[in-house]
C-alpha cells in the first residue's frame, strides 16, 4: 500500500484508483476477456506522462511492490496486463497520436487502439502497419511482432518502428533507434516486456489515399471448405465485397471478436503446403463436437500466412530477435480461438486446445513441415515463447537485458508473461511448444 500511497501523493488523487473507488471495478472489467477480470490489483495507476512511468519504477524497485502495464488490455489470461495485490498502471491518459510536418512518421503513445490511431491518421491520407482490430492496443501488438493489414508489403509493426522510447530499469527515458542504443532497438523488436516499459512508438508513415482500402469477409458454407483450403494454399486472395475506410474494416473486426466471455488464443508455426492445411482443418472438425456441451463456446480455427516477403523484411534495419528463418520458406500460423462462458471450464478448454495442437505437431513433424516459432500475440500462458526464438537469440536477449537491466526489474518486478528466465511451470496436460 506504501507504493500507491506514494503515487497518490506525488501525481493527485486523480491519478489513482482504489478498491474503494468507482473507477475501480470499471478497470477491472474493462478488459476484452473476462480472466482478465478475474485479478485484483492492489491499486490502478494513471501515469499521464513518461516521466511518471518512470516514478513507477523507481517506487518498484524501492517497495518491492509488483506491478503490471495495460495498453489496450486484449490479451486473453490473467496477469497480462493485470495483476493480483500489486499496482496495474493503464496508460489510458497516454493516448496521444502526433504526425510529423512532412508525414513521414507518427508517434503513438501506448494508451492509444488501433482504432483510435487510423481514426487520426485517416485526414492525412496516411496511416502505418498497425493491429486489424480496433480496440486492440498499440503497446501490446508492437512488442510482441504485429501482424498488420500491410505486412506482405511492408513488414510487421515491430520491424516498422525506427524509434522506441523506453523507460529502463534505472528510471532513465531513453530512446532505441538503429544507431542509438542499437542492442535495445533489436531485443524490442518483439521481445515483449523482458527490456523496459515503451512509453511511445514512432512509426514510418505509409500513403493510403483517401484513407481506403479493399477488404471485408466471405463466409463459405462447409461444402466448399475443401476448394477454400486449396485457395488459401495457393495464396490466392479472396476477393471482398467492397472498398471501405481503414478505420471501419479495423472498427468491423472488433465484432467478431467480443468483449465479456472467457477468452483464449493458443497456437504453433508450421512451415507452408497444401498437407499440413488439410490435416488442421479436417482435425479442427474431428476435435470440435468435444465441446459441444460447453456454455456459451465458440472454438474458430485460424491459418495465417508467413509469407517470404514479410520474412524479408524482418532483416531489415538491424533485423529483431524472433528466430524466422528465410530458409524455412513460408509459414502458417495455426491457432485456435475460443471464447466460452463459466470459469470451470477454463482447463476443459485448454486441455481441449493442447489436443489439437499436440496432434497437428505430431502431423507437422511426419510431413517435415514443424517449426519452432511461436508467435508472441497468439500463445496461451502456457508456452514458453521466448526458448522458442532459438538458443543464440535467447542468449543474446538475455545479455541485453543484463545490461539494461542487471537487477532483473522486469524479470522480477514485472512478472506477466513470456519473460526471459521464467518459463511456464510444465504441466503434461497443456502443449507448451517446447520440443522435449
Amino acid at each position: 500500500m506504501k507504493m500507491c500511497l506514494s503515487l497518490s501523493a506525488i501525481f493527485g488523487r486523480d491519478s489513482v484508483v482504489t478498491e474503494n473507488d468507482d473507477a475501480y471495478d470499471q478497470f477491472t472489467g474493462g478488459f476484452w476477456s473476462e480472466i482478465q477480470a478475474d485479478v485484483n490489483p492492489q491499486c490502478i495507476f494513471k501515469p499521464s506522462k513518461a516521466g511518471g512511468v518512470s516514478i513507477v519504477v523507481l517506487l518498484s524497485r524501492l517497495t518491492q511492490c509488483l506491478f503490471t502495464v495495460k495498453s489496450g488490455g486484449h490479451a486473453a489470461f490473467a496477469g497480462a496486463s493485470n495483476i493480483d495485490g500489486g499496482i496495474s498502471v493503464t496508460f489510458e491518459k497516454m493516448q496521444v497520436v502526433t504526425v510529423s510536418f512532412d508525414k513521414q512518421k507518427v508517434k503513438i503513445q501506448p494508451g492509444s487502439t488501433w482504432g483510435q490511431v487510423y481514426e487520426t491518421l485517416e485526414k492525412d491520407e496516411i496511416t502505418v502497419t498497425g493491429g486489424r482490430v480496433g480496440k486492440v492496443g498499440t503497446g501490446g501488438l508492437t512488442r510482441g511482432g504485429g501482424i498488420s493489414f500491410f505486412f506482405n508489403k511492408y513488414g510487421w509493426a515491430c520491424d516498422n518502428v525506427p524509434t522506441y522510447e523506453v523507460v529502463t530499469a534505472a528510471g532513465y527515458i531513453i530512446n532505441a533507434t538503429e544507431n542509438s542504443n542499437p542492442s535495445l532497438y533489436w531485443a524490442l523488436r518483439g521481445g515483449g516486456n523482458n527490456f523496459g516499459i515503451v512509453t511511445a512508438f514512432t512509426f514510418r508513415a505509409i500513403p493510403l489515399p483517401g484513407g481506403m482500402m479493399w477488404g471485408g469477409t466471405k463466409t463459405y458454407l462447409e461444402n466448399d471448405f475443401a476448394d477454400l483450403t486449396e485457395a488459401f494454399v495457393q495464396t490466392t486472395i479472396a476477393d471482398s465485397t467492397q472498398e471501405r475506410s481503414l478505420l471501419a474494416y479495423a472498427q468491423a473486426q472488433d465484432v467478431s471478436k467480443p468483449s465479456g466471455f472467457r477468452e483464449l488464443y493458443y497456437g504453433l508455426t508450421v512451415k507452408a503446403g497444401s498437407e499440413i492445411a488439410v490435416k488442421a482443418r479436417d482435425v479442427f472438425f474431428e476435435e470440435q463436437p468435444k465441446l459441444a456441451d460447453v456454455e456459451g463456446d465458440n472454438p474458430v480455427l485460424l491459418l495465417q500466412g508467413i509469407t517470404t516477403e514479410q520474412i524479408k523484411h524482418m532483416s531489415a534495419h538491424g533485423g529483431n530477435p524472433l528466430g524466422i528463418d528465410l530458409a524455412d520458406g513460408a509459414l502458417y500460423l495455426i491457432h485456435i480461438a475460443c471464447w466460452w462462458s463459466n470459469d470451470e471450464d477454463d482447463e476443459r478448454v485448454y486441455s481441449w486446445i493442447s489436443n489439437f495442437l499436440t496432434r497437428i505437431e505430431s502431423e507437422a513433424t511426419t510431413l517435415g513441415k514443424q517449426n519452432d516459432y511461436i508467435y508472441m500475440n497468439y500463445a496461451s500462458l502456457y508456452e514458453d515463447v521466448i526458448a522458442n526464438y532459438g538458443p543464440a537469440n535467447v542468449d543474446k536477449l538475455k545479455s541485453i537485458a543484463k545490461f539494461y537491466d542487471p537487477t532483473a526489474v522486469f524479470q522480477k518486478l514485472q512478472p506477466g508473461h513470456f519473460k526471459l528466465d521464467k518459463a511456464p511451470v510444465p504441466d503434461d496436460r497443456f502443449w507448451s511448444g517446447v520440443r522435449s
